[in-house]
């Protein structure tokens, strides 16, 4: 049986936080897989791998802080995953919903801050779709 699948987007100076969530989802029995973008930073990326595990992902989430609301890679993956229907939450740190740019401020959104609560529900909604599945 698969796993049920989050795609974690971040930038890179986000790392930290973003490992913190992905343990945080692994330990309630979701895969969680990071795409860590960062065009300044130059890492090497393997685009193929990024779109497969994003179509591959039951859900998207996209931490957001103020080192990536700029961010034209993020906003292009944040389009991708619109494009594939995917739900899109968008977790907030140090940011507040006036701040997100325009076309993503209408997406679903919480505050790290209460970041339990949401991976409870999330690993309830896995849980569900996993019945589902089997």
């Amino acid at each position: 049986m698969m796993a049920y699948s989050v795609f974690i987007i971040c930038a890179y100076k986000d790392l930290d936080i973003a490992t913190d969530l992905s343990h945080r989802l692994e330990e309630v029995g979701i895969k969680a897989f990071l795409s860590v973008k960062d065009i300044d930073v130059g890492l090497p990326v393997d685009a193929k791998t990024d779109l497969r595990a994003l179509h591959n992902s039951d859900e998207v989430i996209v931490l957001l802080t103020h080192h990536s609301l700029n961010s034209q890679q993020i906003t292009f993956e944040i389009g991708t995953a619109f494009g594939r229907h995917k739900p899109i939450t968008l977790i907030l740190v140090g940011v507040d919903v006036n701040e997100l740019p325009p076309i993503v401020r209408e997406l679903p959104s919480i505050r790290y801050a209460v970041i339990n609560d949401y991976i409870a529900e999330l690993g309830k909604r896995a849980k569900s779709k996993e019945l589902v599945r089997s």
